[in-house]
């Protein structure tokens, strides 16, 4: 499952700043497209998630990718770091692009409720 979030680029240090505490990695390295993160929590993930930070110009991605192997954990894992990215910066959205629409990996749509509506239950 491939989730990108696009949102206003910020520094590569903002973007540490905020994906460390909630358990990536940093990693760097000259083959790497875009600066790498890998979702580390031991024992609850066997594979692990993968962000990859391309800030391009005014606009920043992050591509929040797991495997076949990944397990509820990953999953669960990356659905709240594209919830949490999209709260916090400006202009964010989230497109899942293995299924081709604006949704998370749960399924969930990823269109802010409209207003006057009620916000579903995990939109808080």
């Amino acid at each position: 499952m491939k989730l990108e979030v696009r949102f206003e680029a910020v520094p590569v240090e903002g973007m540490r700043a905020f994906l460390e505490p909630l358990g990536y990695r940093f990693e760097w390295g000259p083959e790497l497209d875009g600066i790498g993160f890998h979702w580390r929590k031991r024992p609850l993930s066997g594979t692990g998630v993968r962000a990859t930070y391309f800030p391009d110009g005014g606009e920043g991605l992050l591509t929040i990718e797991t495997d076949g192997r990944a397990s509820p954990a990953d999953v669960a894992m990356q659905d709240v770091t594209a919830r949490l990215l999209a709260e916090r910066f400006e202009r964010a959205s989230v497109w899942c692009a293995t299924t081709g629409r604006t949704e998370y990996g749960g399924g969930q749509p990823a269109d802010p409720p409209a207003p006057g509506a009620d916000p579903p239950a995990w939109f808080s």
